[in-house]
């Protein structure tokens, strides 16, 4: 997963998301024939860059990320899923993303 993310903080600056690496493993638990359960355990990296009136900051942070979500199937070749997940705790913030997605099978 990579994304480019930019955040306004609390005092002013910009905060870059330059890069977001990870890899996770997935546990389901089905319940019923179109509904499933699921939890997401793995290992994140991420590149912040924070930019301010005077000057930037660059660091890299990595942790153990984790997330839950459920998925239900629409017909036999959609379904739709959501989750969110913990990619980084540290001292100073949290970084948690929050997804709906589609599954097409073909």
């Amino acid at each position: 997963m990579v994304q480019r993310e930019v955040l306004t903080s609390h005092y002013g600056s910009d905060i870059e998301l330059d890069y977001l690496v990870g890899g996770y493993l997935k546990g389901i638990v089905p319940l019923g024939s179109s509904a499933r359960l699921f939890g997401l355990l793995g290992y994140s990296e991420v590149k912040l860059t924070e930019t301010t009136a005077f000057a930037n900051y660059s660091g890299r942070d990595d942790d153990i990320s984790f997330g839950a979500g459920a998925e239900f199937d629409v017909s036999d070749s959609l379904a739709i899923s959501a989750d969110a997940t913990r990619y980084l705790s540290q001292a100073e913030y949290d970084l948690d993303a929050y997804s709906v997605g589609l599954r097409y099978r073909f």
